[in-house]
């Protein structure tokens, strides 16, 4: 049976619970999967009330997918990524100290 250490979990081990979220920025790329389509399509074959709100359509789906989870969210998981892999080489000692820190 494997004695479990009284010190703080790795950091490798916050890494591979994150890691599912570091996901969380493709959300941005899925709207020109999933939303721009469908409303291209509605602006070709809309009437003028339809070009309107495909047009508000595109905005917000812009601004939330693009700006904010693309964007944003995505910069804040590369933000965390970073800092967990510098502390994966600080703690792990077979990388060059600098190389963590930098």
């Amino acid at each position: 049976m494997r004695r479990r250490s009284s010190r703080a979990p790795a950091a490798g081990d916050r890494g591979r619970r994150r890691g599912p979220a570091a996901g969380g920025g493709t959300g941005g790329f899925l709207r020109w999967v999933f939303v721009v389509p469908p409303l291209a399509d509605s602006y070709i074959t809309g009437d003028a009330t339809t070009l309107a709100a495909v047009d508000a359509a595109w905005t917000a789906q812009h601004q939330f997918g693009g700006a904010l989870l693309g964007e944003h969210l995505g910069q804040l998981l590369v933000i965390d990524w970073s800092v967990t892999i510098s502390v994966i080489i600080l703690r792990a000692r077979m990388l060059p100290h600098w190389l963590g820190v930098s």
